[in-house]
């Protein structure tokens, strides 16, 4: 990352191996979040109402929310578009969940 870099965070725990095999601790995540805050611009957490959502679908709030950020590469219509042509299962769930989290303002803060 760098000092221009956005971050978008929730507070779902990947356990790595070392934690699951119990050679090792799960990181601080208050240190965690300090630290982004001190080194990129902004850090952006995704708030209770997306939690519980599969792991497809949250990863598809994280980028409707990347998308909402005025400097991401990608426009949201061309990511609809991949959404429709490539999505196994049900298509406009996933357009769904996408839009409601490009367009959740107050659904999602910044930390």
């Amino acid at each position: 990352l760098h000092n221009n870099s956005i971050a978008i965070i929730d507070n779902t725990k990947i356990l790595p191996h070392s934690v699951n095999a119990q050679k090792g601790l799960y990181p601080d995540t208050e240190k965690f979040i300090t630290n982004l805050k001190k080194n990129i611009k902004e850090t952006i957490f995704i708030d209770k109402e997306f939690l519980g959502l599969t792991p497809v679908m949250r990863n598809l709030v994280v980028l409707g929310k990347a998308a909402s950020i005025k400097s991401f590469p990608v426009k949201s219509k061309f990511i609809e578009e991949a959404i429709k042509n490539n999505t196994r299962g049900d298509a406009e769930r996933s357009l769904k969940v996408f839009r409601e989290a490009l367009n959740s303002v107050n659904k999602i803060k910044a930390v």
